[in-house]
């Protein structure tokens, strides 16, 4: 079976997997191979701890981390201020405010498949924007536009890590990108800008893989939740991809130095950052259908 890859925005209708779930390991596509990931980067502002916060109580509970003012998702996600106000009433109910009233920050995708950006002049070696963009409009329809006056686009700064806002999140939101950033890290962060969530995230991925929690950094388990233990509204299609650009590496945030992700079979693997994989290309058009090639 082909394999597809996650593709999840917030808020976005639950889909039926369009093929029956394998206990196979997960072929991984055999267009890119999985050895070239500089995955410790994608992190937001690495070089600080950060709080952990939880939202909610027992089965029904988020948790975040916090860094300086910012929340943050899977450790490279930054949430704005209303797709945190969302998760805060969702879990932590208080006030008079409905579920409706914030349900659009979580959904929203960039209108007429079009993407605003700009670049701010200090970024060094912006080659690797311009080619993670290029790539990007390679491989779908979206059109990626430098910004003028438009109030919502993707702003390139210099940052700590990498990391971005999830989806059309409103405004200038920023996508991060300090200097060991590699143009597949820029692919990958573009990736959340648009609306995707890491691969790992996946409902049906303990038929895949084995997270060993007592190897993962504490304070940092949650970035091993899947989408529906976040209580998000989501979907996925297919089988588990292994090469997908949006999937971490069984070393991924391991405070032992043993694998913190394997195969069934107890098998370790890398990740890649390469290019988006034939999955990840599937599984785009369920998230913006009229854009895929």
């Amino acid at each position: 079976m082909k394999n597809k890859t996650l593709l999840i925005a917030l808020a976005f209708a639950a889909l039926t997997s369009a093929c029956k779930k394998q206990n196979d390991q997960g072929t991984q596509t055999a267009d890119v191979k999985t050895d070239n990931c500089n995955c410790s980067a994608e992190q937001a502002s690495p070089e600080i701890k950060g709080q952990s916060i939880t939202f909610g109580t027992g089965n029904k509970s988020i948790r975040l981390t916090k860094k300086n003012d910012q929340f943050i998702l899977g450790s490279d996600i930054l949430l704005s201020n209303e797709q945190v106000a969302y998760l805060k009433h969702k879990y932590d109910p208080s006030g008079t405010a409905t579920e409706s009233t914030f349900i659009d920050y979580l959904s929203k995708r960039w209108t007429n498949g079009i993407v605003y950006y700009s670049i701010d002049a200090n970024v060094p070696n912006q080659a690797r924007i311009t080619d993670a963009i290029a790539h990007w409009k390679a491989k779908t329809k979206l059109t990626f536009t430098p910004r003028t006056t438009q109030a919502n686009y993707i702003r390139f700064v210099v940052g700590s890590g990498c990391s971005s806002a999830l989806g059309m999140a409103g405004g200038a939101q920023k996508l991060n990108l300090g200097s060991g950033c590699s143009t597949g890290n820029a692919i990958h962060e573009i990736g959340h800008a648009l609306g995707l969530l890491h691969e790992q995230s996946r409902t049906d991925r303990d038929d895949y893989v084995i997270i060993n929690k007592d190897n993962i950094e504490p304070g940092l388990e949650h970035n091993f939740d899947t989408w529906e233990d976040r209580g998000y509204t989501g979907g996925q299609t297919g089988a588990f991809d292994f090469g997908s650009i949006m999937m971490y590496p069984s070393n991924a945030f391991s405070s032992n130095g043993e694998p913190t992700i394997t195969k069934l079979d107890g098998s370790t693997f890398g990740a890649q950052r390469t290019a988006l994989s034939a999955g990840d290309l599937e599984g785009f058009k369920y998230l913006y259908p009229d854009y895929a090639l």
